[in-house]
């Protein structure tokens, strides 16, 4: 019954004239991100640790030396484990840019990775370089097992290609969503859809560094499946958007604003049932599945909460403010046409206009009281002249 009260009283919270309240929260992250951004890339003097780049994009080795509960920062022998590792590593002419612990399974497949650039482009010599740090790694730990010394490494050459591939996903996926939208429904819908994908990837990316999980190839499969997965529920509320306009499309004014609204409200219910299921799903598979899993699934759970925010708090709100734009602007470009063919009919005022202006009778007194009752379509029809129309320049 407390669940039902709580949906019920959040579906009648007004949401789409509320704009600038919506926007705090995603530029707090946004600032938040840089600072932790600049700060780490300053401190290790390298752009690709502020941003958590991984060797897919990077390029270079990333060595994983399994040490159990010893691999977290919090334990007495981290710091020195991190130092002669760290020794036997440079020893062999290439620089660890950054540590980190991977959690495993359980406790006891805990790892310390070390990221470390490739001492050449040559595959034969990066190989026997990584051979011979793995082997002086293994005569400080003799007691390790074949598995739990490993790395993994990539070209710079190939990181490039991948980062490019990467790049032209993500762009393809909002050009087709943008024409998808725009057939669908129309422009204003197919920008703010467009936007609010934008804001997902740019928050997700930004949720992502501050938490400091690895921004490589599973990142960007996880980026792609939110924004796949966001811009559902927002089509579900612009089609409501749709569905509410479509009768009353040729009216002199639409009320955008509790359109948004009612569209918000009738779909709030639909929005949370289908994130909570799909968070306890992708959740299970965090818990109990493998660290690489892991990398892959994170992102999609930080993604799930920033594509519910946006379609819910952010898609109607940008879509009145810009639908309301556009009829001013379709507005004055007709008034302006039909001025230019000498109807004299139309008339623009840079304000209200007064009552001598517009003719002071109680026809026109009632006419006036009813359009002031709605502020923001900023329309007055004037009683005495048919098709007349006086619209407020902002």
């Amino acid at each position: 019954m407390k669940n039902n009260n709580f949906l019920k009283n959040l579906k009648d919270f007004k949401i789409t004239n509320k704009l600038r309240f919506w926007l705090i929260p995603p530029i707090v992250i946004l600032v938040v991100a840089f600072i932790v951004i600049l700060s780490i890339s300053v401190v290790n003097g390298s752009a690709a640790d502020g941003f958590n780049i991984g060797i897919d994009f990077e390029g270079g080795t990333l060595l994983s030396v399994t040490l159990g509960e010893e691999a977290h920062s919090t334990n007495a022998n981290y710091d020195k484990h991190v130092s002669q590792i760290t020794k036997a590593i440079e020893s062999h002419g290439v620089t660890v840019s950054y540590v980190q612990t991977s959690s495993g399974s359980t406790t006891a497949t805990d790892a310390l990775q070390f990221r470390y650039t490739n001492s050449s482009e040559n595959a034969d010599v990066i190989f026997d370089t990584n051979e011979k740090i793995v082997a002086s790694v293994r005569a400080l730990y003799p007691d390790l097992g074949e598995s739990d010394i490993a790395y993994d490494t990539i070209g710079k050459t190939a990181a490039n290609d991948l980062l490019e591939k990467a790049a032209i996903a993500l762009v393809v996926t909002l050009v087709l969503i943008l024409i998808y939208i725009i057939i669908r429904f129309e422009p204003v819908s197919g920008i703010v859809a467009v936007l609010l994908t934008i804001h997902d990837a740019i928050i997700m990316f930004c949720l992502t560094v501050m938490f400091r999980i690895q921004i490589n190839s599973s990142y960007v499969a996880a980026a792609i499946t939110i924004i796949a997965y966001s811009i559902n529920n927002t089509i579900v509320i612009f089609d409501r958007c749709r569905e509410t306009i479509k009768p009353i499309k040729n009216a002199k004014s639409i009320n955008y604003i509790e359109i948004g609204d009612e569209a918000v409200k009738s779909t709030m219910t639909r929005s949370i049932y289908t994130t909570f299921t799909t968070l306890v799903t992708v959740a299970m598979l965090a818990i109990f599945g493998s660290v690489t899993m892991r990398e892959f699934v994170v992102p999609i759970i930080i993604g799930l909460f920033v594509g519910f925010y946006s379609s819910v708090f952010l898609a109607t709100p940008i879509w009145a403010k810009l639908s309301y734009a556009m009829d001013g602007l379709r507005l004055k470009r007709l008034a302006r046409k039909a001025a230019e063919e000498g109807n004299k009919e139309v008339v623009i005022y840079d304000k209200k206009p007064s009552k001598e202006e517009k003719g002071d009778n109680a026809e026109g007194t009632q006419a006036e009281k009813k359009a002031k009752k709605k502020p923001q379509q900023n329309v007055w029809v004037n009683p005495k002249k048919k098709n007349t129309q006086f619209k407020k320049k902002k």
